[in-house]
């Protein structure tokens, strides 16, 4: 879903809309108390359905490449969220936004290099979450999933091999 799609987007109770002209500060607090929200869901929970639109705005590019490492490892989680829902039937079902997704996830698992790091919690979260669900399963039915079982090789020289 890009910025010019209309679609309702609706947010579970107590959480507030996320947009891109957030500052930084506003989108941090927005953000964990949507990841804290997705984090408590269950898939018995069949409200999650209606979110469908609201996954695919949180995997925009914009919050993707966001210029703030805090904002990309909540985006991140809440897309592990999302997927952990939603499985085994993930709403992001472009392949090219599938791999990206991935991509983008593996490049915040490189967190996990520096167990010192205040974030390392939140980004062990992130690999757990990943991990139970086993999420990357998806990408192995994308046409270059080669090239993606490749990227997680970097994180045995990083913080994987702490765990």
């Amino acid at each position: 879903m890009g910025r010019g799609d209309n679609l309702t987007i609706l947010y579970p109770s107590g959480c507030r809309e996320i947009t891109e002209d957030l500052s930084p500060d506003e989108l941090i607090r927005r953000l964990k108390t949507l990841a804290h929200t997705l984090q408590s869901m269950g898939q018995d929970d069949e409200a999650y359905k209606e979110y469908i639109p609201l996954a695919m705005h949180i995997a925009d590019e914009f919050f993707l490449s966001y210029s703030s490492r805090d904002v990309q490892l909540l985006i991140a989680c809440c897309i592990a969220d999302v997927l952990r829902v939603y499985a085994p039937d993930a709403p992001y079902k472009d392949p090219q936004q599938v791999k990206n997704l991935f991509l983008f996830l593996i490049r915040q698992l490189g967190g996990l290099k520096d167990p010192k790091d205040p974030a390392f919690k939140r980004y062990f979260y992130l690999l757990e979450n990943l991990a139970y669900v086993k999420s990357f399963n998806m990408c192995f039915e994308l046409e270059d999933s080669q090239e993606m079982c490749r990227h997680p090789r970097a994180l045995h020289s990083g913080g994987a091999r702490h765990l």
